[in-house]
């Protein structure tokens, strides 16, 4: 068997179930195949946790190199992409993205704690489809993937049709198992 343990970040306190929750309607992404690129594995574990609470598909990427050859090995419905990591950096494997036309339909969305004035526009004028900052709150990413996504990705029920999410302290926990 083996052992739980607990990371959670800790967030102002808000109604966990306000996050997922446009209006009265539930939105969830099951078939979205989406790649998230960051050389950080915390960064990494927890976009990949706050896109599976909305059901996605989710591959990771711990650098530029890495995210072009799963680019050219897989179909992709989004791909978010940290903008510094060694070596080839969001920027760089882009404008290899591009070059090559490997994704030519497929939305890039910037990754960054870069939030000096006129980097957004930076990025989008790189050819980014969106600017997402650090820390990712769940609120920005679930709003992004309803105005980034393709309608017929996205499954919307309304909330007497699914179960309530209580009051949370925090809005995201990872939990993982240990093999003792």
């Amino acid at each position: 068997n083996g052992e739980g343990h607990f990371i959670a970040l800790l967030r102002k306190k808000e109604k966990a179930e306000d996050v997922m929750y446009a209006g009265k309607e539930y939105f969830s992404i099951p078939s979205a195949k989406i790649l998230i690129v960051d050389d950080n594995m915390m960064n990494l574990d927890l976009l990949k946790g706050m896109l599976q609470r909305v059901q996605a598909i989710v591959e990771l990427a711990v650098k530029g190199e890495e995210a072009i050859d799963k680019v050219r090995e897989n179909a992709y419905d989004l791909i978010i992409m940290d903008d510094m990591m060694p070596l080839l950096d969001g920027m760089e494997a882009l404008q290899v993205l591009q070059e090559e036309k490997l994704c030519p339909n497929v939305p890039v969305v910037v990754l960054t704690a870069n939030a000096v004035a006129g980097a957004k526009e930076m990025y989008l004028e790189a050819g980014f489809s969106a600017y997402l900052s650090k820390p990712v709150l769940a609120k920005d990413l679930y709003d992004l993937l309803k105005k980034i996504l393709p309608s017929n990705l996205i499954v919307w029920e309304s909330k007497e049709d699914t179960v309530q999410i209580p009051e949370a302290e925090h809005l995201y926990i990872l939990f993982r198992m240990q093999q003792r």
